[in-house]
């Protein structure tokens, strides 16, 4: 059976415009573009609908960019907030669960790769990891910026409909590969092997239910304070173990966020900036604005052109 046979089963594939991800929309599971070395889909389903709730089977070895928040639990692992500060790895058949957290339910853009390629990108990062029998020998990473706009712009540009540039999406997507690798291979560098096991699930487990806040509450204010009290912890010690379970502060965590959510309105052109401000939690259009450039080295005006 071909790839894209696996991702053309019966589910409808309908719309992906702006009004699709207002909430009128039908699961979707569908490849958008493919090739030998890679290969991209969608997938879109609420949270009401019997396939959010099936155990699922990866079909490929492939990368996955959330862009809504969802429970999700590999096979023999912890359960995962899985929203757009996450990148998901899977390997073909690893098996994985699907809890709802958010309304809008699963919304994700997926990357398949060719094995070979993989294990060469992998080999660079770090030799350790060709000697697993998968080629993806973790679960998740971090997503900065950089990363995660760059293949919100290789979807957009496949969707536009227009000729496609096959040297831009197959050399991006490498480059995506290579960052998303490098990014685990720093987390790991930087995790101590010293803690007792019951101190490590602890802080495993604080770090879990302090994203499952910051996840559903990131449009709103927020303080150190509250979130400590909400999880009966001290502030100092929410943000010491925070920081070394993620590798990022609190305010980076929240900001990246809102940030990452705002790609989403800011790609319409009906949207008003100052709204999609406002609304995610910023003082004012400039303060937005700044905080989008520095962030993504644009303006939100600059990638609606």
């Amino acid at each position: 059976m071909t790839l894209k046979s696996h991702f053309s089963d019966t589910i409808e594939a309908n719309s992906l415009t702006s009004s699709a991800d207002r909430g009128h929309i039908s699961p979707v599971i569908r490849l958008i573009y493919t090739s030998q070395l890679v290969s991209v889909g969608i997938f879109r389903c609420r949270p009401w609908h019997d396939l959010f709730h099936e155990d699922g089977r990866a079909k490929a070895h492939m990368l996955v960019f959330p862009r809504t928040s969802v429970y999700i639990q590999h096979e023999h692992q912890q359960p995962l907030v899985a929203n757009p500060n996450l990148i998901m790895f899977y390997n073909r058949d690893q098996v994985y669960q699907r809890r709802k957290l958010s309304e809008r339910g699963d919304m994700c853009e997926f990357f398949v790769f060719d094995e070979g390629v993989i294990r060469q990108a992998a080999g660079r990062i770090a030799p350790q990891w060709t000697e697993f029998e998968r080629p993806f020998p973790f679960t998740h990473g971090f997503s900065d910026s950089q990363v995660y706009l760059q293949q919100r712009q290789i979807v957009n540009h496949i969707l536009r409909g227009a000729a496609l540039d096959e040297v831009y999406i197959q050399e991006t997507l490498m480059h995506i590969l290579a960052n998303a690798l490098d990014n685990v291979g720093r987390v790991d560098d930087r995790r101590p092997g010293k803690r007792h096991p019951h101190t490590r699930k602890a802080h495993a487990e604080l770090v879990y239910e302090a994203q499952s806040m910051l996840t559903t509450e990131y449009r709103n204010a927020l303080s150190i304070e509250k979130l400590a009290d909400s999880l009966h912890v001290s502030p100092y010690h929410l943000c010491r173990v925070f920081r070394r379970e993620t590798g990022l502060t609190i305010h980076r965590y929240l900001n990246q966020l809102r940030m990452h959510s705002s790609l989403e309105r800011i790609s319409r052109p009906d949207e008003e900036i100052s709204r999609v401000a406002l609304d995610l939690g910023y003082a004012s259009h400039s303060h937005f604005t700044q905080t989008f450039n520095r962030t993504f080295g644009l303006t939100p005006s600059a990638l609606r052109v």
